[in-house]
């Protein structure tokens, strides 16, 4: 039987090679900095997570990331698991290191929201739940680049290469067009708005006390879970370099009215960089402050010339201002989010409510 121990920052090598050799994105070790030294939310009594070790070989991990949430102005120590992988030979051990992040007491709250089907029916079998929002299975984008976004189809569906190649010459004729309607409304959308709004594009470093300032008006609006949004934690989430995370702001009469935080991240399929929105945060979800944010990023997607603008989970009510601005839709291949409540003290009830939730890819360990 192999060993199980808790995981220390010397582990980072040898489980950034088990990752890669099954197909995982690994965690360098910057990554295992940045997530377990640099985080603010980092507790000294919460582990990094486990490893499996056999003849002082690791052959397999799950991570701990330390996460701050707020239910009703109530503070919420949570944790994210991240980087699940066992070597085949060892998996019939493999619901041991679950238990180790499962049978946490240290923690009010578990959050699984990245991994895959099998690992998401491992977790509910173990008492983990389904969060009560049905928001990840339909992915909503807009086209930002014609010509690469046809190319991208031709790579996805691996087409012949005749259909391949008239597909990629129709993409080649949309480029030319100067303005599609898709340009045209969002620039209307701006142009609408541009005399009560004003609009920045910052880098996370550059994220400042507004942001405190929107956070404390966020999080007293009703009884929602939200990931803590104040700008240190801001800054943390966002500082991976690799997405190039870039932070849209609405500003009205000089105060920040909410941001859009768009990630570029690579299609894994077709390699293909698109934009995704890992962050929507407005005061009162005011429609108008969204339809802007979104028109904003839409043309700072075209600008970057990536591939697509998508939007994965949120609210009804968000997708709903979503949908009113033309996204397309398609069925996703959704990671199942998942949850467990470990502090007897929450209410089970509340959590199984849907306006309770406002579930994104900040949440997590998605966008970290």
């Amino acid at each position: 039987m192999p060993i199980i121990r808790e995981a220390v920052l010397e582990d980072a090598r040898k489980v950034a090679a088990l990752q890669y050799k099954f197909g995982i994105s690994p965690d360098t070790e910057d990554d295992w900095k940045r997530l377990w030294v640099d985080n603010p939310a980092k507790h000294s009594d919460i582990p990094i997570g486990w490893v499996l070790e056999e003849k002082g070989e690791v052959v397999g991990f799950l991570g701990n990331v330390s996460r701050r949430y707020e239910l009703g102005g109530v503070k919420i120590k949570a944790v994210a698991a991240r980087g699940w992988v066992v070597e085949p030979a060892f998996r019939n051990v493999t619901v041991l290191l679950l238990s180790k992040y499962l049978n946490q007491r240290n923690v009010d709250l578990q959050l699984n929201s990245s991994s895959n089907n099998k690992a998401y029916h491992v977790f509910e079998k173990m008492g983990s739940r389904t969060v009560p929002l049905d928001v990840y299975s339909r992915l909503l984008f807009w086209v930002t680049h014609r010509r690469n976004f046809m190319t991208s189809i031709v790579c996805y569906f691996q087409l012949p290469m005749a259909i391949g190649k008239l597909v990629a010459e129709f993409g080649g004729l949309l480029s030319v067009l100067p303005v599609t309607f898709m340009d045209y409304y969002m620039n209307k959308k701006m142009v609408l708005m541009t005399n009560r709004f004003e609009l920045k594009i910052i880098q996370p470093n550059l994220i400042g006390t507004d942001f405190d300032l929107l956070w404390e008006s966020k999080r007293k609006e009703r009884t929602c879970l939200l990931g803590d949004r104040s700008s240190v934690m801001l800054k943390w989430h966002f500082s991976k370099e690799e997405f190039k995370t870039r932070i849209i702001c609405c500003y009205e009469q000089g105060n920040l009215q909410g941001y859009l935080a768009v990630a570029k991240m690579k299609n894994g399929k077709t390699d293909f960089l698109r934009h995704v929105i890992i962050d929507l945060i407005v005061l009162n979800n005011s429609k108008p402050v969204i339809e802007f944010l979104i028109a904003a990023a839409y043309q700072f997607s075209r600008s970057e010339k990536v591939v697509a603008l998508e939007l994965l989970g949120f609210t009804e009510e968000v997708r709903e201002v979503v949908k009113d601005m033309k996204a397309f839709g398609r069925k996703s291949f959704p990671t199942p989010f998942t949850y467990k409540l470990v502090n007897k003290k929450l209410p089970v009830d509340l959590f199984a409510e849907k306006s309770t939730w406002y579930p994104s890819l900040f949440d997590g360990d998605s966008s970290l």
